[in-house]
């Protein structure tokens, strides 16, 4: 509850990666439902990429004298630290224990009364925006709102590295809100309940992170070659990259040459580093369930 006679304030709270469109996208959407946000704070990773510093720089520049599209806002961006300094990449028990902890202070400080906060767990790395969803239970409210933007292939491809920053009203850009469920939420359940919040909360959530990763999914798939939708059928189907080559009747050399066109594509659409390190193993785990329906 917000004191008599005021209106509450409304905070934005996004994570970032190399795509700076998805904040603008989450905005708009959230101003256009009527929603009077006053302040966005962009949670991400130090900038030492140029990649990630063109997306911090893009996003910064829709904020001209605290003010976004006519709107009051004020824009903070909020780097993830360790005690020893910035984090840059989160591929450490270290690096990730400092991303919890920075969002755990952030999130304890804005949780006042009179605030209500919209966190938005789309871009980044997935590993921060699941840091993030962690912490909903203890740190959020039910005033608070949890965000996850989904939007159609031809989108992505669309607005990519913020190209196009705003489609406002558009029918294949969705904000879907999941349910926050609170601590004492989870504790006051009836003894005979069958179905809690958390397994709600749970349920929910997966269903959005699935939705996420087929996406994800169908985008490399429709990006490749018939030969090199069939490596990856094979590959998804549990052959190793030697097996690959006996049953396509190639060589060894002709499959990883194909891997590593699937893996570019992979690292493009789960938004991952260029240097971050894939194995075939990753790639049946990400796609056999997808293959499998199609």
């Amino acid at each position: 509850m917000h004191p008599p006679g005021t209106a509450p304030n409304h905070i934005f709270i996004a994570t970032l990666g190399g795509q700076p469109q998805i904040v603008t996208l989450a905005l708009d959407q959230l101003l256009a439902r009527g929603y009077p946000i006053s302040e966005v704070i962009v949670v991400h990773l130090a900038p030492r990429s140029e990649r990630y510093q063109a997306a911090l720089q893009r996003v910064g520049a829709e904020f001209v004298q605290e003010t976004y599209a006519g709107h009051p806002i004020r824009y903070r961006p909020h780097v993830i630290q360790h005690p020893t300094g910035l984090v840059s990449e989160l591929d450490s028990p270290e690096a990730i224990e400092a991303a919890r902890v920075t969002l755990h202070h952030l999130l304890l400080r804005l949780r006042q009364p009179d605030t209500h906060l919209h966190l938005c767990i789309s871009g980044g790395r997935r590993l921060l925006g699941y840091l993030a969803l962690s912490l909903a239970p203890i740190l959020l409210r039910e005033q608070d709102c949890i965000w996850q933007l989904l939007s159609a292939d031809h989108i992505r491809e669309q607005t990519r590295d913020g190209v196009v920053m705003h489609l406002p009203n558009h029918p294949e850009v969705q904000l879907l809100r999941l349910p926050v469920m609170t601590l004492s939420q989870f504790l006051v359940v009836s003894p005979t309940q069958a179905y809690t919040p958390l397994d709600e909360l749970t349920t929910q959530a997966r269903q959005t992170i699935d939705a996420l990763q087929r996406q994800q999914c169908r985008q490399v798939y429709d990006a490749l070659t018939p030969k090199q939708r069939e490596v990856l059928k094979l590959i998804s189907a549990g052959s190793h990259p030697d097996e690959v080559a006996r049953t396509m009747s190639v060589t060894s050399g002709t499959v990883r040459d194909h891997l590593t066109v699937i893996y570019t594509l992979c690292r493009n659409a789960w938004d991952l580093h260029p240097k971050h390190y894939l194995r075939f193993d990753w790639l049946r785990e990400q796609f056999a369930a997808y293959l499998a329906a199609l």
